[in-house]
């Protein structure tokens, strides 16, 4: 029997998650997202700076990598959310009968409106909190 060889296609995302999580535990250590140099403002991508600088001289790539400390959580806290409501009505909606034909109905209806869409709409009336940003990932992620 021989070894079964996993394709690079599952290893890819792995290693990709695996790059941001290193990045974004270790990233700030290197580079401090918080260091101002107004001399150089608005600078494009070059060897110093490999994103460029904004208009008030902070690197871009800093502060990217920065801010996966927040973003990277928020996300999986939201696919988790979604996850939990999602497999309870994809059970429900599996099943033969009324019931599940109109679940159906409903969530390819809800899944015709664009979801980038109805997640700025979610956080514009809720307000713009960290809590409502989570609640908007896992709304269009549910069906």
């Amino acid at each position: 029997m021989g070894k079964k060889r996993k394709s690079a296609s599952v290893w890819f995302p792995v290693v990709g998650l695996g790059i941001l999580v290193l990045a974004g535990l270790f990233g700030p250590v290197f580079l401090d997202p918080l260091a101002l140099a107004p001399q150089d403002a608005l600078q494009p991508p070059s060897a110093e700076y490999l994103f460029g600088t904004d208009p008030v001289g902070f690197d871009i790539l800093s502060r990217t990598i920065a801010s996966i400390r927040v973003d990277l959580p928020l996300a999986l806290i939201g696919i988790l959310f979604s996850l939990i409501v999602g497999v309870p009505l994809g059970l429900i909606a599996s099943a033969k009968g009324r019931l599940g034909e109109l679940m159906m109905r409903g969530l390819d209806g809800f899944q015709a409106f664009p979801l980038l869409l109805l997640a700025v709409a979610v956080v514009a009336l809720m307000g713009n909190r960290i809590e409502n940003v989570v609640l908007a990932i896992a709304i269009i992620n549910v069906p």
